[in-house]
C-alpha cells in the first residue's frame, strides 16, 4: 500500500490535499489553532522549544505555559476530529518541546515554489520560472495575522514579484507578448504601482497593437499613480504615452460615430479635467498655439505647498479634493510632484485667477483647520510669456 501522501497549500487561505479530498485547514480549526499549526508546519525540520512557541504567540499572555499547553491540547484534539487526518499523530513531544511529525509524507507550495525558482536560475529555464509563479496563486496565508506571517509573506512577495518582472520582460524580448501580458496583469492584482510591471504590461499591449487597450490603461494608472504614491510615472514609462498615440492614430481604421462616441465621455464632462504631468503639458502647447490664433488669455496657476512634513500627504488631497470641485469644465489640472499643482484656466483677466485661488484657499484652511500647513502660488499667463516674450504685451 502506498504511502500517504499530504500536500499543503499555504498561498492563499492554509488547505491541505490527501487522497483526492482538499480542506480547508482555517475553516476546520480556527483563526487561533490555525496560527499555531501553521507554525508548526512551516518550522517542520526542526524542535520548536518551548520558549520560542511562547515569544512567537503568547508573550502578552498572563500565563503563557499553561496557555501554550491548552492550546496544544485543542491542537491535538481538533486534528483527531478530522477524519481524514485522524490516523496520523501531527504534533510531538520532544525533550526540549514539540516538534511536527516530520516522518509523514508532506509536500508544501511554498517550499516547491523556492526550489522551483533555485532551480530556474541555474537552468535559465522560462518554463521552471513559469511553473514556480503559478503555485503563488495568493500571498503566504493570506488571512491570517501574526508578526512572523507578515515576515515569511513578505519574503515569498519579494520572491514573487523578482520572478515575475524577470518572466514578463524575458517574454517581451522573445515576443511571446500573449505570455508577458499574463505574467504582468496577474503580478499587478497584488501590486498595482509596481513600475517595472506596469511598464512591461504596457509595451506588451503596444507591441501587440492593442492601442484603446494600452491607452485606458496608461490614463488609469498615471493618475493612481500621482494619487497614491505623489510622484509621476518614470520617464520611460511616460515616453510610451506618445507611442501609443502615434501608432493608434497611424495604425487604426474606426468609424466617424465611433470617433465621436470615444471623445466623448461622460465622466469627463464635469468640473475641471484632471490628467497626468505629460498629457497637459501637450494640451498647454495647443492652447498656447490657440492663443496666437484666437489673441485670447489663457493662464497657469502654480501652487505649492509648504509646512509640516507629516501633514503634506493628507492637506495635498484635500487640495485635489477642492480644485475638483471648484473650477470649471474648460479648466485643466495635474499634479507636477507630492507638493505642487498646476492650472491651466480660461480666464478673462488675470486678477480672475486670484479671486479663484482665494475662494481655493479659504475652503482648504477652512477643512484642514491647521496653519503648520501653507499653500503658495503663482499666476503666469501664457500669452505674456510665449505669444509676446519681448513687450510681455499684446499688440492691438
Amino acid at each position: 500500500m502506498a504511502e500517504k501522501r499530504f500536500i499543503f497549500r499555504l498561498f492563499g487561505e492554509m488547505r491541505i490535499e490527501t487522497e483526492g479530498a482538499e480542506l480547508n485547514l482555517e475553516m476546520l480549526l480556527g483563526k487561533q489553532l490555525s496560527n499555531l499549526f501553521a507554525l508548526f508546519l512551516c518550522n517542520h525540520r526542526q524542535v520548536m522549544s518551548k520558549e520560542m512557541l511562547i515569544e512567537t504567540i503568547w508573550r502578552d499572555s498572563d500565563n503563557p505555559g499553561n496557555a501554550m499547553k491548552f492550546a496544544i491540547h485543542r491542537l491535538r484534539n481538533a486534528l483527531k476530529k478530522i477524519p481524514e487526518l485522524a490516523s496520523e499523530e501531527w504534533i510531538l513531544t520532544t525533550k526540549n518541546g514539540y516538534q511536527f511529525n516530520n516522518d509523514l509524507n508532506l509536500i508544501l507550495d511554498y517550499e516547491e515554489f523556492e526550489k522551483g525558482i533555485l532551480k530556474a536560475k541555474q537552468e535559465e529555464s522560462l518554463e521552471e520560472y513559469q511553473k514556480s509563479l503559478d503555485l503563488y496563486t495568493d500571498p503566504f496565508l493570506s488571512k491570517m495575522d501574526s508578526d512572523w506571517i507578515s515576515l515569511d509573506r513578505g519574503y515569498f512577495q519579494t520572491m514573487y514579484f523578482q520572478v515575475a518582472e524577470l518572466l514578463s520582460k524575458q517574454y517581451l524580448v522573445l515576443g511571446m507578448l500573449k505570455e508577458s501580458i499574463e505574467v504582468s496583469k496577474r503580478a499587478l492584482g497584488f501590486d498595482a504601482l509596481n513600475e517595472e510591471l506596469i511598464y512591461n504590461y504596457l509595451k506588451a499591449l503596444i507591441d501587440g497593437r492593442q492601442y484603446n487597450a494600452a491607452l485606458s490603461y496608461y490614463e488609469e494608472i498615471s493618475q493612481r499613480f500621482y494619487k497614491e504614491m505623489g510622484v509621476e510615472l518614470q520617464l520611460k514609462t511616460r515616453a510610451l504615452f506618445n507611442i501609443i498615440s502615434s501608432r493608434e492614430q497611424h495604425e487604426k481604421r474606426t468609424s466617424v460615430e465611433e470617433f465621436s462616441t470615444q471623445l466623448f465621455e461622460k465622466k469627463s464632462m464635469f468640473g475641471p479635467m484632471y490628467c497626468d504631468y505629460a498629457i497637459f503639458k501637450s494640451i498647454a502647447q495647443f492652447e498656447i498655439r490657440d492663443c496666437i490664433r484666437n489673441y485670447r488669455e489663457k493662464y497657469v496657476l502654480f501652487l505649492d505647498i509648504n509646512g509640516n512634513p507629516e501633514l503634506l500627504g493628507n492637506a495635498m488631497a484635500q487640495l485635489l479634493q477642492l480644485i475638483s470641485i471648484s473650477l470649471r469644465i474648460s479648466d485643466v489640472y495635474t499634479r507636477i510632484s507630492t507638493t505642487q499643482v498646476a492650472i491651466l484656466l480660461n480666464l478673462r483677466q488675470e486678477s480672475d485667477a486670484y479671486l479663484v485661488m482665494d475662494r481655493i484657499i479659504a475652503r482648504f484652511y477652512k477643512i484642514l483647520s491647521s496653519r503648520e500647513v501653507q499653500i503658495l502660488y503663482k499666476v503666469k499667463n501664457l500669452t505674456h510669456d510665449h505669444v509676446f516674450p519681448e513687450t510681455g504685451k499684446r499688440e492691438k
